[in-house]
């Protein structure tokens, strides 16, 4: 039974970790079938209707969590995208400030000095929002550690469980047992 218990531990997490790693639908797909079928596995011996209803509930859950990862890390990469537009936008309008700065000190135009006011207040615009798409996609890219942490904890947390249920008192007795 222990030996059983870390195997399922030992997957859930190179299952998660793998999910980490992977984008898009595959790793989506991957982990919610993972999570599914074992769900069905723990609940198979209850009753049939507590079964069904355990089951889909279980599942409801775990899609939800899955979606939510999913929207945060494609929401995370929009941000990314975002920030490097934005960037360059600013990097742009810097090098068009400098050149509008040497055209002012060779002459003095009122019309000029009214532009180069213009694009100074969009640079800072620019700016900004390529700092915010920043902030904002680094915080949305750390939505998938904590879950994949959360996942850790609920594996190991089900191992130590199953070792109590197969009869043994803490984790190192079970995993000595299994060594042995």
């Amino acid at each position: 039974m222990a030996r059983l218990a870390t195997i399922k531990a030992a997957s859930i997490i190179a299952l998660k970790t793998t999910s980490l790693f992977v984008e898009g639908w595959p790793s989506f797909l991957v982990g919610l079938g993972y999570d599914v079928a074992l769900n069905l596995i723990k609940e198979w011996d209850k009753a049939p209707d507590a079964k069904l209803v355990g089951m889909a509930s279980k599942t409801a859950d775990e899609f939800g969590k899955k979606i939510v990862k999913d929207v945060a890390k494609n929401a995370a990469d929009g941000y990314k995208s975002d920030a490097g537009q934005a960037a360059r936008k600013a990097e742009w309008l810097r090098k068009h400030l400098e050149e509008m700065e040497e055209a002012l000190k060779k002459q003095a135009r009122g019309k000029m000095l009214k532009k180069f006011a213009r694009d100074a207040r969009r640079l800072e615009r620019a700016e900004a929002e390529a700092a915010r798409a920043s902030r904002a996609a680094t915080a949305l890219s750390a939505v998938k550690y904590i879950f994949f942490a959360y996942d850790v904890y609920k594996a190991g947390k089900e191992a130590t469980s199953d070792y109590q249920a197969a009869g043994y008192e803490g984790t190192w007795e079970a995993i000595k047992d299994m060594v042995h």
